[in-house]
């Protein structure tokens, strides 16, 4: 009887630890406690800023790998933004929320030129994008690359717009997305988040030095 308590109270366990992996992070989270969520942006007044434990501007993929381990793929992707190399994490943890990276990683567009070059296959995704399959040599070399973008998107979609408004204040300007989407745009966090119904929420980052206001956008009223 004792050795079946025993068993019960381990699966309970598990169950309960399992759940509250799983689920959303409440609203009430207190932010001085959890570190490298997606709204935390420190900025080092460099240029740079530092998103999701890492060092945007100066960190490379080797410590994206060290921080959140391998990546599920990477490559060269041809798409309506041009070409770039990204490596891609199916699921990365971050204080109990959950959700896919993309990182663009720099490279010149010689280097990207070779690459496409280099290539020993393509193929068609969803996104309607070309990804290119690295030579060897081409993916041995990603790790030492530095990262120039993020897009983070948090598995969990029931969160409100105003719990983005509450942690990250209100957008210097915005513009309409797809899906009756919209855009939110924070040059000096280099941060745009997409909110919609379909996606949820999309941030993508960059250096702030790097950030660019698009021309189309909505300026938010003093």
């Amino acid at each position: 009887m004792k050795q079946r308590l025993l068993i019960g109270a381990g699966v309970l366990a598990a169950v309960l630890a399992a759940f509250w992996l799983v689920s959303p992070p409440p609203a009430e989270l207190d932010q001085e406690v959890l570190e490298d969520l997606p709204w935390q942006v420190g900025l080092p007044g460099d240029g740079t800023s530092r998103v999701l434990g890492l060092s945007l501007g100066e960190a490379t993929l080797a410590d994206a790998v060290a921080r959140h381990g391998p990546p599920d793929g990477a490559g060269l992707f041809q798409g309506m933004r041009g070409r770039s190399l990204e490596a891609y994490f199916g699921a990365v943890r971050l204080a109990g929320l959950e959700g896919r990276l993309v990182l663009t990683l720099a490279a010149t567009p010689d280097e990207l030129d070779g690459a496409a070059a280099r290539a020993v296959g393509a193929e068609r995704v969803a996104s309607g994008a070309t990804r290119f399959t690295l030579a060897p040599e081409d993916k041995v070399a990603l790790a030492g690359r530095r990262i120039t973008g993020i897009s983070y998107l948090p598995r969990y979609k029931g969160l409100e717009a105003e719990f983005f408004r509450d942690r990250l204040g209100e957008p210097v300007a915005w513009r309409a997305g797809a899906d009756d989407g919209v855009q939110w745009l924070y040059p000096e966090l280099g941060l745009s988040l997409l909110l919609s119904a379909r996606d949820g929420a999309v941030f993508e980052y960059v250096p702030p030095r790097d950030f660019v206001l698009p021309a189309d956008v909505t300026l938010a009223e003093p």
